[in-house]
């Protein structure tokens, strides 16, 4: 994630290069809650 004056950007890395996409504070926070542990894997 980059943020910056013009908004936040998503990188997504592809072969050789990467890839920057316009994204929102709402899919940002989407992504990072799947990065959490599931209740089963607490356990």
């Amino acid at each position: 994630m980059l943020d910056t004056e013009a908004g936040l950007w998503l990188m997504e890395p592809s072969v050789g290069l990467a890839v920057i996409w316009p994204t929102t504070p709402t899919a940002i926070w989407r992504a990072l809650v799947c990065l959490l542990p599931q209740d089963n894997e607490i356990g």
